[in-house]
């Protein structure tokens, strides 16, 4: 991104000699909230959150959950983690909207592959770590990640949000006038009984 903006190329070097991580103790402790929350973080988001929900929803709908649900993960990190002031707290939450679209998109595309979504996660972290001291770069990818997040939205209906159907963990479950979520779920058993009777 340096040599499009600052017509120069990024000190990879530098980078890892400014934050220490030239001793193996720093790079760990860099490294390992990378890993974690990429392949963390996805296992519960997209591993099972995502298709649990898309079972029942469309997969806008069950995006647009999940990303109520990951703000509200991220919003203690805010107390220790980050330096946003005012707008940037509005594009802090664009950016999850944003990321959950895209993280969607791929999950379904890939037919629920976690580790193609935990490896997109981990990378996005990687990159964001390596410029969160370079405004421009951090930026640039949050924009990126928008204008995929948009393209997704254009391009693919809401019940899928991909060229493929939309994976699940269960069989879809139609949602049903019932109030009772107790009274429901006997049905739902009732149903399951019948169809594996046949």
């Amino acid at each position: 991104m340096n040599r499009f903006v600052k017509q120069e190329w990024f000190d990879i070097a530098g980078f890892f000699q400014n934050n220490a991580l030239t001793h193996p103790v720093n790079l760990l402790a860099w490294l390992l909230p990378i890993l974690f929350y990429g392949f963390g973080e996805e296992g519960g988001w997209r591993g099972y959150a995502l298709p649990a929900l898309q079972a029942r929803y469309s997969a806008f709908k069950s995006t647009a959950i999940l990303s109520v649900i990951w703000i509200g993960w991220h919003i203690p990190s805010f107390f220790y983690r980050y330096e946003l002031k005012g707008m940037a707290y509005i594009g802090f939450v664009l950016g999850i909207v944003a990321g959950a679209i895209w993280l969607t998109f791929l999950y379904n595309y890939t037919k629920g592959s976690t580790l193609a979504v935990s490896l997109w996660h981990l990378t996005f972290n990687f990159v964001s770590m390596m410029g969160k001291n370079e405004l421009v770069l951090s930026a640039v990818i949050s924009v990126l990640v928008m204008l995929l997040a948009a393209l997704v939205l254009i391009k693919y209906k809401p019940a899928n949000l991909s060229s493929y159907e939309k994976t699940s963990l269960l069989p879809e479950v139609p949602i049903s006038n019932v109030s009772d979520p107790i009274a429901e779920m006997k049905i739902i058993a009732r149903n399951n009984e019948k169809e594996r009777s046949r």
